[in-house]
């Protein structure tokens, strides 16, 4: 049973997302029609970091994507908060961090950042809002930056003003979908302390997509696993090791065992 630092078990926590028998198919209409996800059903309580990991293809992307309300599932029912996916989308509860930054080039690390408070209706003007996005700024270790444009920092700056940008209004909810994949391994690594420094300050419910297993396993409090096309539930792993977490945690004998009895497993499920 996974803890977090108060000692109380994820499964004690209010449930946040509630997955019911979801099923996804492409091109339902058409001769060819790809079933994507096949009868999906998982709970995601308060402030769990919960890793989805497989075999290229098995249709992680896509469960993000109907949790975010990006697409719309075939079949089943995804709640969040006792509402539906929509309804947590348009109350600003989630926020989706993809795969690239996609900052805007000719705004500065400051005016991309307010940018979703300048969506919603924010008068970016105020001071008041301008302290809660240099707040965030310095909260993913970019103080000093917020005048730089995205063509002057590194691919993990970006990364980090993209973290930012996401998180400086506030939902309850982050879907995160291999936000790292196109870093070098050392800029990943930094990134993933990052990450995990800003989700034990600020707690936030978690659902991260990743094919990189030892990422997995370091940030999660559980991680599941998709089986090849449709995806299904293959296994549920609840991550048992101590928080806060920190580089030491990659060397416990417990990390080792979990990383490779889940790389074991993946590359199982790639080869049927």
């Amino acid at each position: 049973m996974s803890l977090d630092e108060t000692g109380k078990s994820t499964t004690d926590r209010e449930r946040r997302i509630d997955i019911d028998g979801v099923s996804k198919i492409y091109g339902i209409d058409t001769a060819n029609p790809v079933r994507a996800l096949e009868d999906i059903n998982i709970d995601i309580y308060e402030n769990e970091f919960v890793s989805v990991i497989g075999p290229s293809g098995c249709g992680k992307t896509t469960l993000l994507k109907c949790l975010g309300d990006i697409i719309q599932p075939t079949n089943g029912e995804i709640r969040i908060d006792n509402g539906s996916a929509a309804d947590a989308r348009q109350r600003n509860q989630v926020s989706f961090f993809f795969q690239e930054d996609v900052l805007l080039p000719w705004r500065t690390v400051m005016e991309n950042v307010l940018l979703p408070l300048e969506i919603q209706g924010a008068d970016t003007s105020d001071s008041a809002v301008r302290q809660q996005a240099k707040d965030t700024i310095e909260t993913v270790g970019l103080s000093g930056f917020k005048d730089n444009s995205p063509q002057q920092l590194s691919g993990g700056m970006r990364q980090r003003v993209a973290l930012a940008r996401g998180f400086v209004y506030d939902p309850k909810i982050f879907l995160m979908d291999e936000p790292f994949a196109a870093l070098d391994e050392l800029t990943r690594r930094k990134m993933n302390r990052e990450l995990l420094r800003i989700h034990q300050e600020i707690q936030k419910t978690t659902v991260f997509v990743t094919h990189h297993i030892a990422e997995a396993v370091w940030l999660s409090d559980r991680v599941i696993v998709l089986s090849p096309l449709p995806g299904e539930v293959h296994d549920m792993v609840e991550i048992d090791l101590p928080r806060p977490r920190n580089e030491d945690t990659r060397g416990l004998q417990e990390f080792v065992e979990y990383e490779e009895s889940l790389t074991e497993t993946v590359m199982a499920l790639d080869d049927e």
